[in-house]
């Protein structure tokens, strides 16, 4: 294909996974929000239980709900369960917090994806961006929910070098595209200095 058109996107992502992250340690769990890079993020939450924090279908109905066709272990609320956690800060760790907002923006990527593929009517969904990289916990949701939801029709595809696709998108650039851009930053840089001057 040569020709490709932007139809949706999502503000929720590795920003909002990072962030949330340090936001939750400091006030849950009183932890130095400083030391928890985003890699570190990732690591806490490969040993954290979402389950702690996700309120499933089995804690509604106490197993699966076959007139709906939902398994027990899915989840019904991301971060349900703690409406009744009484001592957070004893009951869960960061790794805990940090599974479930994983598991919880995996999900909000995949169902949009899953549902502008149904409205363009395309079976292949490639993903693509840095909080996908090196994020097997997070492929392997995207692909289990893309599958889940097309109940097989759909296949969630995930590109080897993703990091090159920003790089490639503007070296793509017709040049007076990027010559536009180049003045818009120089006139701004100019504008800066002089009301700075006053």
């Amino acid at each position: 294909p040569t020709q490709f058109e932007r139809e949706g996107g999502t503000q929720i992502g590795g920003g909002t996974y990072w962030g949330l992250c340090r936001l939750c340690a400091y006030s849950v769990l009183q932890t130095s929000p400083h030391t928890l890079t985003f890699k570190k993020a990732f690591e806490l939450a490969m040993k954290g239980n979402a389950k702690k924090v996700n309120m499933l279908v089995s804690d509604i109905y106490g197993g699966d709900y076959p007139q709906c066709n939902l398994p027990g272990d899915l989840v019904a609320s991301a971060f349900g369960k703690c409406i009744s956690l009484k001592n957070p800060s004893q009951d869960l760790t960061v790794g805990d917090i940090a599974r479930g907002l994983l598991d919880a923006i995996a999900m909000n990527c995949a169902q949009l994806a899953y549902l502008n593929a149904v409205r363009f009517k395309i079976t292949r969904i490639i993903f693509a961006g840095n909080f996908l990289r090196q994020n097997d916990l997070s492929m392997a949701m995207i692909s289990y929910a893309i599958h889940y939801w097309s109940q097989g029709v759909m296949k969630a595809c995930f590109l080897k070098h993703e990091g090159y696709c920003g790089s490639i998108g503007v070296m793509l650039l017709p040049d007076d595209e990027l010559q536009d851009e180049e003045n818009v930053d120089v006139n701004e840089a100019k504008h800066a200095n002089e009301n700075d001057k006053q």
